[in-house]
């Protein structure tokens, strides 16, 4: 497994989790299936492994801007938010509701909570609500979320505070003009400056390197495969909505879930990926572990997810 996992480009993590053949390797000998059928102290939100990084809704305010005050953790992050006003009906800005909701999943006590989109993502740089989340993804080392917004820009939240957005031809340009339906990430190593991120842009892949000071370098582009033999998705057919991966590099080689990886797509269809090369899928994605839960989101609604592996949630943003 060290040998599959020791380059952390993203032709190694495409080739890797099948999202195409890469770099020599045949995609169909990675997994085997199992197949079961943000802010700143300015007001903008973060999200992350401690009480400093996450999406949440804050139970005060100082200056009328929502701020996060989550539970504290050991990693410096902050508690990507939970709230307990779900209602998106009213506004007390004057501006018309948003309409969009981030869904946060707790896996340790398998529960769901939602807040108002506007509410947690605030701030003069954050994605405004009416623009689609079309791809999002969570480095949680590095306490960055990086959001590709559907009016072709790209936003960045680093430790809390929201940087200034940049057209995405000056970050991605191979994806600019194309349609980017997700995104996922390889964790990187520890004091690594760079990272293999990974866009669907169907029916191909799109692989950069990405470094922690918001620059990108591409590296290739690759069809999709048809991982259905393993108990995967046949991404040739299937038209992704969102991926989520998450992930602890230092527990290589020990721990099959040092990587997850959860994959929806438009037909309904869930899938899950671990780091022993490992498929699970849920053909109807409602029976998928996270959306069997009371009060779950459809996932075949969800435009754009992300996932923190030392809080141990994963969030999701669609319609409330």
């Amino acid at each position: 497994m060290n040998d599959q996992w020791s380059g952390i480009g993203l032709i190694g993590a495409l080739s890797v989790l099948g999202l195409g053949c890469a770099g020599g390797q045949d995609s169909g000998d990675t997994f085997s299936s199992v197949s079961v059928d943000d802010e700143d102290t300015d007001g903008a939100d973060t999200e992350g492994s401690t009480s400093e990084g996450a999406d949440e809704v804050s139970t005060e305010t100082d200056s009328g801007t929502t701020t996060d005050e989550g539970t504290s953790t050991d990693a410096g992050t902050t508690d990507e938010g939970m709230s307990t006003d779900t209602g998106t009906e009213e506004s007390t800005t004057g501006e018309p509701a948003c309409a969009r909701v981030l869904w946060t999943y707790e896996f340790d006590d398998e529960s769901w909570d939602e807040a108002p989109l506007d509410a947690v993502w605030s701030g003069e740089n954050a994605p405004p609500c009416e623009v689609e989340p079309l791809a999002a993804t969570y480095i949680d080392v590095w306490d960055t979320l990086l959001v590709i917004g559907g009016d072709g820009t790209v936003y960045r939240r680093d430790g809390g505070a929201w940087q200034v957005p940049a057209p995405i031809d000056e970050v991605f340009g191979v994806l600019a003009g194309e349609d980017v339906q997700a995104a996922y990430f390889i964790p990187p190593e520890l004091g690594a400056s760079s990272t293999g991120v990974t866009f669907a842009s169907f029916p191909d892949a799109v692989l950069y390197e990405y470094f922690d000071d918001g620059t990108a370098v591409y590296d290739t582009s690759v069809p999709m495969v048809d991982e259905s033999a393993n108990g995967g998705p046949n991404q040739t057919q299937l038209y992704p909505r969102w991926y989520a991966s998450m992930g602890d590099r230092e527990l290589l080689g020990q721990e099959a879930t040092w990587f997850l990886l959860w994959l929806g797509y438009a037909e309904g269809h869930v899938y899950m990926a671990d780091g022993g090369f490992t498929w699970q899928a849920w053909p109807m994605g409602s029976q998928a572990p996270p959306f069997a839960a009371s009060a779950a989101p459809n996932p075949e609604a969800m435009e754009a997810a992300w996932a923190d592996y030392q809080l141990n949630r994963l969030y999701l943003v669609g319609p409330g």
